[in-house]
């Protein structure tokens, strides 16, 4: 469900979808840090860099404190916000709009008219003038000749429509060119300079940016919309492979469990000849046990909460990143566009492959009991291998065996995650007739435990890999060392 959910993000009418699921809207319109909602006064949004919303007031608390940095509690990040007492956050035009939209959709909520000062609701939107406006402003496009062909729609048409009628919400105040002189100059431009990128006027294009490189609003968003579905597209990969580590990680800690439960019975079965006795000892052990399966699990929690911000931070970089260029008019979405790139950037370079390796407890049933008083100490063994049997491998050289030649063992031991493991105590053990002869200590080398063995007598001779106490089900074979004719049968 979720591999689906995030791959009708690319698709257009995700946006629409969206945008009439409640739930969602409201984790946008609401401040991360006092989780007010977000207005056009005290409350209004702020971007941090990991797309979530501050507050002004949020802000101005910070100023307060002298605090210039802020730990995003979704993404445990410290993000800079405040430098040489002046806010450095961008401006929030999505979460805005979005705002406004929840407000008038979901409750009992009205705009008051932009164009009048009798402070009247308002019912209507003025495309051309880009105000919300009354009943009576109504009328009066109707009556005056400068505004009748200005297309005027209801507030709640805008909210049923199309997703293109939503970026009718985003204020055109900000059109005029700040530039001095140039203040009644509408921007048309977007400045692609490295030492500029920003909007430009017919009248800075000609001058101070003649030399520079610049193109119009429309060519510019379409570009910038085009990297950011780019980068979703990637970033998205990652997502879904985290989501594949999240459930690996839940079968880690199912089998965590199973084993903890197996290993605990087994222990159970083995002191139960001497429960009286024993019984300290054997509470030792099962204490032992669930002090491993706490750090396991604590293990296993951790990076499935780290692993659960990083999907919660893809899925909100995403949606953020969508709806921004669909509901945002070009200079709003361009004022975003690379804190978005910038997020989906940082998101895509963040490790999102599972950390927690499964590591293999063992109990051992020795000593046998012969005397409960004497050897109460040393009854029962908890070994611990990361090392997973299975996608370990042995390379035994030569090719055949001599007697008074050197057998080599080469010993690649890996984990359930793959990684190479090369600090645990590997041993080979050779038996003959299902007994211990000779016990082999391996050393590291490289990334490979290495050991060797001179057989001194022709016969046949079985061998086991042993790390960490437990012995290695798929390491072991026969080594038939004879004078002459050598055999060798791997088992």
């Amino acid at each position: 469900v979720y591999k689906r959910q995030l791959l009708f993000i690319v698709e257009e009418q995700y946006v629409h979808e969206i945008l009439q699921d409640i739930e969602m809207i409201k984790d946008f319109v609401s401040c991360v840090r006092c989780h007010d909602r977000f207005d056009q006064d005290d409350h209004k949004p702020f971007l941090l860099p990991c797309l979530d919303g501050l507050c002004k007031m949020c802000v101005a608390d910070l100023q307060l404190t002298e605090k210039k940095c802020y730990e995003c509690a979704k993404c445990l990040t410290d993000h800079i916000c405040m430098d040489k007492n002046q806010i450095i956050l961008l401006f929030d035009p999505t979460r805005e709009v979005l705002s406004e939209i929840f407000r008038l959709s979901h409750e009992d909520y009205s705009v008051y008219c932009e164009m009048c000062t009798s402070h009247q609701a308002a019912s209507h939107r003025c495309v051309d003038c880009s105000l919300f406006i009354c009943m009576d402003c109504v009328k009066l496009h109707e009556f005056l000749k400068q505004y009748q062909s200005h297309e005027v729609l209801e507030i709640q048409c805008l909210l049923s429509g199309e997703v293109k009628k939503l970026r009718l919400f985003s204020s055109s105040k900000n059109k005029l060119c700040p530039f001095p002189g140039h203040e009644k100059e509408n921007v048309k431009f977007f400045c692609s300079n490295p030492c500029c990128l920003k909007p430009i006027c017919i009248l800075c294009a000609l001058n101070t940016h003649k030399d520079h490189t610049f193109s119009e609003f429309s060519n510019v968003r379409e570009e910038s919309i085009s990297k950011v579905k780019e980068k979703i597209r990637s970033v998205l990969l990652k997502s879904n492979l985290a989501q594949t580590s999240l459930a690996e990680l839940t079968t880690i800690d199912e089998t965590n469990v199973q084993k903890s439960l197996e290993l605990q019975n087994e222990i159970k079965i083995y002191f139960s000849e001497a429960k009286k006795v024993v019984e300290v000892r054997e509470n030792s052990l099962l204490n032992a046990v669930s002090a491993h399966l706490s750090n396991e699990q604590s293990f296993v929690e951790n990076e499935k909460e780290r692993l659960t911000k990083f999907l919660d931070s893809c899925k909100q970089a995403f949606y953020y990143g969508r709806v921004s260029s669909e509901i945002n008019n070009v200079q709003s979405y361009l004022y975003i566009s690379e804190s978005i790139l910038s997020r989906l950037k940082n998101l895509e370079d963040q490790l999102h492959e599972n950390q927690v390796t499964y590591e293999t407890m063992k109990f051992s049933r020795k000593p046998p009991i012969t005397s409960y008083e004497t050897y109460v100490h040393r009854l029962g063994k908890l070994s611990s291998s990361k090392a997973i049997s299975s996608r370990s491998n042995v390379v035994v050289t030569p090719l055949v065996y001599e007697v008074h030649q050197s057998v080599q063992f080469q010993i690649q031991l890996l984990s359930s995650s793959g990684k190479e493991i090369v600090d645990e105590d590997v041993h080979v053990l050779i038996e003959l007739n299902g007994k211990v002869v000779t016990d082999i200590q391996c050393a590291v080398e490289k990334s490979f435990y290495t050991g060797s063995w001179i057989p001194d007598e022709a016969m046949q001779f079985a061998w086991i890999v042993v790390s960490n106490g437990i012995q290695m089900d798929t390491l072991h074979g026969i080594l038939d060392v004879q004078t002459s004719d050598i055999k060798t049968k791997e088992g």
